[in-house]
């Protein structure tokens, strides 16, 4: 998106006189200088502001004369309970298990995936709407409840997605964490360091960072986080 074209998402249209809140906002890379002469008059202008990013926050705090909350993803809002309600998917058949899961692939996840899913006797399941894999069984999920059915009975999940890992947590799987564009690495980093992930990893031949995470420990962390999020929203909509 360019920005100093498409000033929508910063209120623009909004009247001054109305409450402008941004509140779980990623924003991935830094502004240029033309971008930020436009972008800081705007965001001014709002009363409230939290995002994801820890380096977003710090950067973005020496721009505006504003408190910049620290806040979770906003699918993390939501409880588990309403994401398993949403993943009961009827198009999908009921045995369709003992597999690994893909998401966002390249070539080194696909060579990883397939070499975990054969030590462990399990099938490899690519979420691709691209070009098909071979030796892999391509899907093409085309509703919410397919897609989190296919990360909620995965054995494993192998993906540079953000939200594949996201979802991957919530669903309490083996995960493997693939880097990709900076800025999406910057969202990647905060989740890992906040949950501290790191202390799950495996050390092996795979490229990406494999994690046997021991949930009895993230869970909770993960509610933490949720709660404290819910506490700053609402103090926002009661000023």
């Amino acid at each position: 998106m360019n920005l100093t074209e498409d000033k929508t998402y910063f209120l623009d249209f909004v009247s001054d006189s109305r409450k402008k809140i941004a509140f779980s906002t990623s924003i991935g890379r830094r502004w240029e200088e033309n971008e930020i002469k436009l972008i800081v008059p705007l965001i001014s202008d709002f009363q409230h502001i939290a995002l994801r990013e820890k380096k977003s926050i710090e950067w973005i705090g020496d721009l505006v004369n504003i408190k910049i909350d620290a806040v979770c993803d906003p699918t993390m809002l939501v409880e588990r309970a309403t994401w398993d309600e949403m993943s009961d998917c009827n198009k999908v058949k009921r045995q369709d298990k003992g597999y690994v899961l893909l998401y966002f692939n390249s070539k080194e996840m696909i060579s990883d995936a397939k070499s975990y899913a054969k030590a462990n006797h399990l099938r490899v399941v690519s979420i691709n709407y691209g070009r098909k894999i071979s030796g892999v069984e391509n899907i093409r999920p085309y509703s919410v409840s397919e897609f989190l059915f296919h990360i909620k009975n995965a054995e494993a999940v192998f993906t540079a997605s953000y939200h594949g890992m996201l979802f991957a947590l919530y669903f309490e799987k083996k995960l493997c964490i693939y880097f990709r564009q900076r800025g999406h690495n910057v969202r990647f980093e905060d989740v890992i360091n906040k949950l501290e992930l790191r202390r799950y990893e495996m050390k092996g031949k795979m490229s990406g960072i494999f994690l046997d995470i021991n949930y009895n420990e993230i869970t909770p962390g993960i509610e933490k986080w949720r709660t404290e999020s819910m506490k700053i929203l609402q103090s926002y909509l009661m000023k």
